[in-house]
This record gives C-alpha cells, sequence and structure tokens, in this order.
C-alpha cells in the first residue's frame, strides 16, 4: 500500500496525522493489523511514531451485529426488494445446473437430488450447498502453513466457478453494500478510511 500510494503516506508523514489501528478483536484480526503496523513502520520509517497502539471496536467492525446495525439488520430481514433480488440471483437456472455439476464430483447423484429437494433443511439449496465447498476452495491458497488442499478437482471447469463465485459476489454486494438503487447504509465513520484509499488511489491510478 506504501508503494501504491505513496503520496498518501507522505501527506499523513507532513501533516503529523495519526494512523489509528483498529481491529475486530478476533485473533487472526489483532495479528494481521500487528503485521500491517509492522509492515507500514518498515516501508516509510518516517510514519513509526504515528501509528498508534492498536485498539478494538467491535461495534464499528462488526456494525451488522451491533445495536447501532439495527437499521441494516431490519432491512435484511424484511425489505421486500431485497428478498425479490437476492431470489432472481440465486433462482437462475445456470446457477442451479453449476452447483449440481459441483456436487455430483463429490456425492452420488442420488444424494444431490435430496439436496436439490429441499430434504436437508440445515443444507439449505443446492446453491449453498456448491458454495460450502467454494467457500473453502477460494481461501486455501492463503492457508498454505494449514496444509495442502486439494479442492480445485471439485471446481476444476473454469465454467462453474464463473458461475457460482459471481452469485456469492452478487449476493454479498446486495446484502453488505449499496446493490439496490437508492439504498444506503449508513454506519458513522465507518466509510471513511475507504473513502479516502479510493479517492487517492484515483489519483495516483
Amino acid at each position: 500500500m506504501a508503494q501504491r500510494l505513496p503520496g498518501l503516506f507522505a501527506r499523513i508523514a507532513k501533516d503529523s496525522e495519526p494512523i489509528d489501528v483498529v481491529s475486530s478483536g478476533q485473533g487472526h484480526a489483532v495479528d494481521s493489523g500487528a503485521l500491517f503496523s509492522s509492515a507500514l513502520a518498515d516501508a516509510d520509517p518516517a510514519l513509526t511514531h504515528l501509528i498508534g497502539p492498536a485498539r478494538t471496536d467491535p461495534d464499528l467492525l462488526y456494525f451488522h451485529k451491533s445495536a447501532g446495525g439495527a437499521a441494516y439488520r431490519d432491512c435484511i430481514a424484511h425489505d421486500q426488494r431485497l428478498a425479490t433480488t437476492l431470489k432472481s440471483v440465486t433462482e437462475q437456472p445456470a446457477t442451479h445446473r453449476a452447483a449440481r455439476d459441483i456436487l455430483k464430483r463429490i456425492f452420488t447423484p442420488a444424494f444431490v437430488r435430496r439436496i436439490s429437494d429441499g430434504e436437508f433443511a440445515s443444507i439449505g439449496s443446492e446453491v449453498d450447498a456448491a458454495e460450502a465447498v467454494y467457500n473453502p476452495y477460494s481461501i486455501a491458497p492463503a492457508m498454505t502453513d494449514e496444509g495442502s488442499r486439494h479442492l480445485a478437482r471439485y471446481l476444476a471447469r473454469p465454467a462453474r466457478r464463473r458461475l457460482v463465485r459471481p452469485s456469492q459476489r452478487r449476493r454479498g454486494l446486495l446484502r453488505e453494500g449499496t446493490g439496490l438503487r437508492g439504498r444506503r447504509h449508513h454506519v458513522q465513520d465507518g466509510g471513511r478510511p475507504a473513502r479516502r484509499l479510493l479517492r487517492e488511489g484515483r489519483g495516483q491510478a
């Protein structure tokens, strides 16, 4: 980041602007924050004295679970336009075909039919089941220290990955972002760091 946005950090150093390090308090987040702070100081020693001690703020980073996120949760639970749009994403025939193809590489066709028929409430739909396979596949490259994962054989054809992954991303944008025209989720101060990075990034592009 220091290489990509040198102007941002040069101005922070010039103005002696404190760098607030905030994490959710989860173990992996605390470790990531410490590593980021250390690497940032190594990359630009002028920032070292500006990097404050790490602190936790779960209400900011987990706003969707906090008291301040009540409006967001109400929207997710009761917004009919959102529900209709999400259903239109997951109910596309191509998405269901891709999901069944993935599951058939792991389970017998008879068992896949039972999933498709909704027999297992805890599993969800066939798309939910296929995404449960895709999720560990997507993070496996970052978990080499935990061991080797050979999940590619279950998502071997690029077409399958292209069908399942966009479905996930569209639903994530709709549920967690501003994916519907005219709708905004308000979280006080939460968007400021991202907005600044985007602004600086456009200036450096």
